[in-house]
């Protein structure tokens, strides 16, 4: 019996000599080969004879082969921990598809939620059970001590990662199914409905936030519809005092407790929008303010936020959202929160009958359909109020 050397496969190709059935020596061969076990990976040695010709036994091996590479490979990251493969998919996959801010959200997430719970699970055994067991628990404790109930938003936020990170995990080879579409926990989150503040409100909110540090961040979002990270990140060389506008083409942001400035949340969200006179005077006076107080050069000043913090630094996002509430509420005012300035100025728009396209560029929306959304569900509230206007006119 003779070995065919030369390959460089795992298994091996033997001749075998034999006699037919005239008597005459012939020759066949034998595959040496390894089996892996799928469901354990361990490995098993065994062969195959009677291939009459050389070709057929390498093309058998060569599929034995490419079988175990499949195989290997799904043994190899199946058998990772869960946190192990997260952790993985996080610092490949999602950094290079998604935003930086959106990462970071991905990764406290993951964090804060899930690894608590399954991190140590193996990627191979997280099922369905597995997951409508962490729900349950999720959904009545979260991760506080005492324990907090978790909106149904922010389970359908984690489903939301889990899923995509499964369905990576299965064009790796990792698993077959998605854990994902076979739990049985259901999650019933109510459509978000935002509060909006109408003109006299805006109007008496603007007034009471004058000569304090609430007033360029209340004007930028309710009568410019900017979005919180872009008022934070204007600066002087965005305002265009003979054209009445300000360029909005980046945002401030928060990504692992360091701010820093990003690109605005979709190319879309770059655009030009109109400065009203009373802000484009509350402006002026603020850099002022900011060359009195820092005495720094132009080229630093026209570069840097207007909106500074205390040290003169730019603001955190959630410290303006909380410095909001607490003005509210420091001055008796229907709560709401600071993103809701911003739909008050498409309540506005809708209000005073402008075109749907418009509206969208004005307020930086990545599709006309976001906006059409937006104006539904204005449209309905105000068919709700003209009804109950009927009705209390009718059994007045």
């Amino acid at each position: 019996m003779a070995l065919l050397g030369g390959y460089k496969m795992k298994g091996s190709i033997h001749k075998v000599p034999g006699i037919d059935n005239r008597g005459r020596k012939n020759y066949s061969f034998r595959v040496m080969y390894t089996i892996i076990d799928p469901t354990s990976g361990e490995r098993k040695r065994t062969s195959k004879r009677g291939f009459k010709t050389k070709r057929e036994a390498q093309t058998f091996l060569s599929l034995i082969e490419d079988e175990n590479e499949k195989i290997n490979q799904y043994t190899e990251g199946s058998y990772q921990t869960l946190s192990c493969y997260l952790n993985f998919w996080l610092d490949t996959v999602v950094t290079n598809k998604v935003k930086r801010t959106t990462a970071s959200d991905y990764k406290r997430i993951v964090n804060t939620y899930i690894l608590p719970y399954a991190g140590k699970i193996l990627l191979k055994d997280i099922s369905g059970v597995t997951l409508d067991s962490m729900f349950d628990s999720l959904k009545i404790y979260g991760n506080s001590n005492p324990a907090k109930e978790l909106s149904p938003r922010t389970l359908l936020y984690i489903r939301r990662i889990l899923h995509k990170a499964f369905k990576d995990a299965i064009k790796r080879g990792y698993i077959d199914k998605n854990p994902c579409d076979y739990m049985l926990f259901e999650i019933k989150a109510d459509r978000f409905e935002p509060e909006t503040y109408n003109k006299e409100e805006l109007v008496n909110l603007l007034n009471l936030s004058k000569n304090s540090s609430m007033a360029i961040p209340i004007a930028l979002a309710a009568f410019c519809g900017l979005r919180r990270g872009e008022v934070l990140a204007v600066t002087p060389n965005d305002v265009n005092y003979d054209e009445q506008t300000i360029s909005i083409t980046k945002q401030i942001v928060e990504i692992d407790g360091k701010v820093q400035y990003a690109s605005p949340k979709t190319e879309r969200s770059k655009r030009m929008v109109f400065m009203p006179g009373f802000l484009a005077v509350m402006i002026k006076k603020q850099i002022a303010l900011i060359q009195k107080l820092y005495g720094e050069s132009e080229s630093v000043i026209n570069t840097s936020p207007i909106l500074r913090n205390s040290k003169g630094g730019a603001i955190k996002p959630k410290n303006l959202s909380n410095g909001f509430s607490r003005f509210l509420k420091r001055h008796g005012l229907r709560h709401i929160r600071y993103h809701d300035l911003r739909h008050s100025f498409a309540s506005l728009l809708y209000k005073e009958g402008i075109p749907l396209k418009t509206a969208s560029e004005l307020l930086g929306h990545s599709t006309i359909e976001i906006t059409a959304d937006i104006y539904t569900h204005l449209s309905q509230k105000e068919k709700n109020r003209a009804a109950e206007q009927l009705c209390n006119s009718i059994f007045e």
